[in-house]
């Protein structure tokens, strides 16, 4: 989870929710420790003002704005054949007559990292994106991108992972959410 939130905000927020965090364990320690103790008003006063410290780092964590890292990012993950997903891009290369692979992600869905993990970026199925000529779209909607929830509505849908193969002059394939190298080799053909 912090890994997914330092890729929506950045390292900052993390550092700060992070030491909201240990400041939190403080306080409640610090409590436990002197509740059973008489005359420990110093450490519960203490304990208090760390509670209020912590949450109020938190919120301020919390409150840092989205970044747009994941968008900028898209086209380095996974390897330099991926363009970000765009629907003037799909429509000017299915006008074209191009074969398309849209791929509808997100950092904090497990199933996508693991298919991009076990499937996409295999390199029997990156070299048939090479060899077929296979334009890869990759829109990441870890920040909830309008244009990609647009997307996913066209096929009903309103969650990730989303794959769809498009061949020219056929219907778009929707491909399962659980990918496997063959599944794509075959879909290719």
């Amino acid at each position: 989870l912090t890994w997914v939130f330092a890729r929506q905000t950045g390292g900052d927020a993390v550092t700060v929710i992070w030491i909201g965090l240990v400041t939190l364990a403080f306080a409640l320690w610090l409590w436990r420790g002197a509740m059973y103790r008489d005359g420990a008003l110093l450490a519960k006063v203490t304990s208090i003002a760390s509670l209020l410290i912590a949450i109020s780092l938190i919120a301020v964590a919390l409150g840092f704005e989205r970044d747009s890292v994941t968008r900028s990012s898209v086209s380095n993950q996974g390897g330099s054949h991926i363009e970000p997903y765009s629907a003037m891009r799909l429509e000017t290369a299915i006008s074209n007559g191009q074969r398309v692979f849209v791929n509808m992600t997100a950092d904090w869905c497990i199933t996508c990292k693991i298919n991009e993990r076990v499937a996409l970026t295999s390199d029997a199925v990156t070299k048939a994106f090479e060899d077929q000529s296979i334009l890869y779209l990759k829109g990441d909607w870890t920040n909830s991108d309008p244009a990609i929830t647009d997307y996913l509505a066209q096929f009903n849908r309103n969650g990730v992972p989303l794959y769809v193969y498009y061949k020219p002059g056929q219907e778009p394939v929707l491909l399962p959410q659980v990918l496997t190298r063959g599944l794509l080799l075959e879909a290719f053909q």
